[in-house]
């Protein structure tokens, strides 16, 4: 704004003075005020210094990155349940940012341990789930509560950890879907496949480190009979449960997914150990 306002000053005043030198020149006034006014002109007439630049100068991608990452969390964490519209849009924008795809070792990246943030998955979302939904029919139709949704990946093993209870207030307890997984597609680099094969009731971890009494009653009891009968309290599927996610972006902190449901999931990168007991 000031370069054109300058600019116009300049241009202005040696319209002025040019209109006072002819202004001069018809009068026929004395030479040496018409060599003033001149003066005048020249002093006006300075190089323009023209418009500012038409090309924005453009962030940069890991500038943007932050930027989104930040703006997605916020979103997360004041949208309502039903609501993930701004938050698909969010994940959109990031992924387009800076595509997994582009990752040279996407396989690497996914390693370790993982909270979800968000998912537009309904079974997320439910206040109770029978644990037979949950284990694909190995454990009973008990109703649990879900507290928190982890993922570990680890060894060419995807393992999928809900927290629960059994009802609010109770101990709580991880039930463990694993399998192993893999990048199978050279020309779909960010798609990993998971073959889940057992669920395994595991006990919370108390603040020594070590499970919690409390937590592994609660697994007998929710495991009932099916857990039981093994000493690790898991329980293998009669056939594996294929299933796979496509990581649309992946960093040290965050990652976004997309199910074969075609549902969305954030989820963030959990420095630390994991609430349950996990081999």
């Amino acid at each position: 704004g000031e370069l054109f306002e300058a600019d116009d000053m300049r241009r202005t005043a040696t319209l002025l003075c040019g209109l006072a030198l002819a202004a001069c020149a018809n009068a026929a006034v004395a030479p040496r005020s018409f060599s003033l006014v001149r003066a005048s002109v020249r002093a006006c007439a300075l190089p323009s210094v023209g418009p500012p630049s038409a090309t924005v100068p453009v962030p940069s991608v890991a500038f943007t990155v932050v930027q989104l990452k930040a703006e997605l969390r916020r979103e997360i964490a004041s949208s309502s349940t039903g609501d993930m519209s701004r938050v698909h849009a969010l994940c959109d924008r990031l992924a387009a940012a800076q595509p997994a795809a582009g990752d040279a070792d996407v396989e690497a990246s996914l390693q370790g341990d993982w909270l979800t943030l968000a998912s537009s998955v309904t079974i997320t979302q439910r206040p109770s789930i029978p644990l037979k939904f949950l284990t694909f029919g190995a454990l009973p139709m008990t109703s649990v509560l879900v507290d928190a949704w982890y993922n570990r990946v680890s060894n060419g093993r995807y393992t999928l950890v809900p927290v629960v209870r059994g009802a609010e207030g109770a101990p709580l307890a991880g039930v463990a879907l694993s399998g192993p997984c893999a990048f199978r597609d050279s020309a779909r680099p960010s798609v990993c496949t998971v073959s889940f094969e057992s669920a395994q009731l595991v006990p919370a971890l108390g603040l020594d480190g070590l499970p919690c009494a409390a937590s592994l009653a609660t697994c007998l009891q929710l495991g009932g009979e099916a857990a039981a009968a093994n000493a690790d309290m898991k329980v293998p599927f009669a056939k594996a449960m294929e299933a796979f996610i496509d990581v649309k972006f992946i960093d040290d902190e965050l990652r976004v997914h997309v199910g074969q449901s075609g549902e969305i999931y954030v989820l963030e990168r959990v420095a630390g150990r994991l609430p349950v007991l996990l081999d």
